[in-house]
């Protein structure tokens, strides 16, 4: 009896595994997704916030599609070896985070490992500088017709204003309107490439994509909206 005492008091004292609750959001580039690796990213997204020149991937929809989309774009920059990361950069980044977020409780609780966190702020960091990259081919020329055709077509809102006027005020309009196309286009061919299924998401959202740039401010390619007109 003393012995099954003993071997009962022995497991106890073990020091347990920490245990960390999760469940799969959803699978990107044949990748299964967690809550945990969600929650972790958020926190880490959070942490970059002012770290990087390079504006980081927005998605305004919920916290899994921005990793799932994430995950997509980085193993399309990988596969056309289009971004490769100064690992002094990486490092930087991941003592910045490393010093931010250890004493939250809600980033303790996740046993985040430094490898795990190097390996997710380098996708986060390469995606980030691809989606900077496509968005800039994806600017579109637009010609004077078209401008003309636009200045034409809404006449009435200009008013007296002439079209040399609003020249250039009408061809960036019409040049995000054409850049918003063509990355939803884009998103879309992703999503089918890479398999991107966000269990959680509504059917609506199937990608609720923007991204943030100095040289596209304010783009927001999940807005079913109208932009405001020049």
């Amino acid at each position: 009896m003393l012995k099954v005492w003993l071997i009962l008091f022995q497991v106890l004292s073990l020091k347990a595994a920490p245990l960390v609750l999760t469940q799969t959001v959803g699978t990107s580039a044949f990748q299964v997704v967690t809550s945990r690796e969600v929650q972790a990213m958020e926190l880490v997204a959070q942490a970059l916030e002012g770290e990087t020149k390079t504006p980081l991937i927005e998605l305004s929809g919920n916290a899994a599609n921005r990793t799932l989309y994430e995950i997509a774009i980085y193993r399309e920059a990988q596969s056309l070896a289009a971004i490769k990361e100064d690992p002094e950069v990486i490092a930087k980044l991941v003592a910045s985070v490393q010093k931010r977020l250890q004493k939250k409780p809600e980033w303790k609780k996740l046993h985040v490992s430094e490898s795990e966190l190097k390996s997710w702020i380098e996708r986060k960091k390469v995606a980030s500088d691809y989606m900077k990259l496509k968005a800039n081919s994806l600017t579109g020329i637009i010609t004077d017709q078209e401008i003309q055709d636009y200045y034409t077509q809404n006449r009435v809102k200009f008013g007296s204003t002439p079209l040399e006027a609003q020249r250039d005020n009408i061809r960036l309009f019409l040049q995000k309107q054409s850049q918003k196309q063509r990355v939803r286009e884009w998103m879309t061919a992703l999503k089918s490439k890479y398999q991107i299924r966000n269990d959680l998401a509504d059917a609506g959202q199937a990608h609720p994509f923007e991204f943030n740039s100095s040289d596209h401010p304010g783009l927001k390619c999940n807005d079913t909206k109208t932009p405001t007109h020049p």
